[in-house]
């Protein structure tokens, strides 16, 4: 189903709303919302629940409307029912790592397990709400739709550095959390800017 958005509310919405953002290893050409002949793509859309709730959102632009028509949008994997990545043997967890220089760099080690064979790591995206970072990790489903491979149910292990975007934030504590279960907080000793 095609939806319509006034041009005018499009544009708003792009300029003011910080909902639209970065993601990481996605391998797209662009991480921010872009537009060339007449269709708009926005790589991430955030939603109060979520962090890169909706991804890859196309819009085509209907001059005789004067409105944008929604193409195609993909919903987050972490957005659907059965959550396929998971935090299930001694080691999977979250480690902060800080890097020894100025100004700091702050990164988390992220282990877990994927809920099958024909999963692997998809988008990584991230946001500063308050003074906790909420970091979510999507799986992507290799397998093709017409059921022709079967995927092995073995919990297949990974592990990943998520870079925090700490620069210029005034000193203090900072929480995280991963996939809404992990937590954990790190400390900025002084603001991480340089003057």
């Amino acid at each position: 189903m095609m939806k319509s958005f006034n041009l005018t509310t499009a544009m708003l919405v792009l300029i003011l709303c910080p909902a639209f953002g970065f993601a990481q290893d996605n391998g797209s050409t662009s991480d921010f919302p872009h537009y060339r002949d007449g269709v708009l793509s926005i790589p991430r859309v955030d939603t109060d629940e979520q962090p890169g709730a909706f991804l890859n959102g196309i819009f085509l632009f209907d001059a005789n409307s004067n409105s944008w028509r929604l193409q195609e949008f993909k919903v987050s994997e972490l957005s659907t029912p059965g959550r396929s990545i998971y935090f299930l043997e001694p080691d999977d967890g979250v480690e902060v790592e800080t890097a020894e220089s100025f100004p700091v760099q702050v990164f988390l080690k992220i282990r877990a397990h994927l809920a099958n064979g024909c999963l692997t790591v998809g988008e990584i995206h991230q946001r500063l709400k308050n003074n906790r970072f909420e970091i979510i990790v999507n799986a992507i489903n290799t397998a093709a739709d017409d059921g022709s491979i079967v995927c092995t149910q073995a919990l297949i292990p990974f592990e990943k550095m998520v870079p925090l975007q700490v620069y210029g934030l005034p000193r203090g504590v900072y929480d995280y959390m991963v996939n809404g279960e992990i937590e954990g907080s790190f400390e900025l000793i002084e603001d991480n800017i340089i003057h």
